[in-house]
């Protein structure tokens, strides 16, 4: 297959449909992979080339990831509090005991759901004063 081949019929593939994202989902989401990748970067580094891991670096792309998750959680009306006991009930629902591989491969997605989505509730609730769970 020659390259302007390959590419029209690659672009033959693409969609013209495009749905722009909010601005600030966009612009958090991109600064989530670029700080993840450094962070990668760091560890490649001390991994596969010898270098000592550079924890002062570490930190600083954590908090950097940090700073771009607080931009989605406002954008997306949420927080760091709510988003970590919502990751916990999930992940119980995931391990009940502890975590094992069986479970990690052969996970229950719509009961992770569940959780996820009545955790939701639970917290519009809490929001509007009235407490009730479904």
């Amino acid at each position: 297959m020659k390259n302007k081949e390959f590419i029209k019929k690659a672009l033959s593939t693409e969609s013209d449909n495009f749905n722009l994202p909010n601005k600030r989902v966009l612009h958090a989401a991109m600064g989530l992979v670029t700080e993840s990748a450094e962070l990668m970067d760091a560890l490649k580094k001390s991994t596969f080339y010898g270098r000592d891991l550079d924890i002062v670096n570490v930190k600083e792309e954590a908090g950097d990831i940090l700073w771009y998750l607080a931009v989605l959680f406002d954008e997306i009306d949420t927080d760091f509090e709510t988003e970590m006991n919502r990751v916990i009930e999930k992940l119980k629902e995931r391990f009940p005991e502890k975590f094992n591989e069986r479970d990690a491969y052969d996970r229950d997605t719509a009961s992770e759901r569940k959780v996820l989505e009545n955790k939701q509730e639970i917290i519009y609730a809490k929001n509007s004063k009235e407490i009730t769970t479904k």
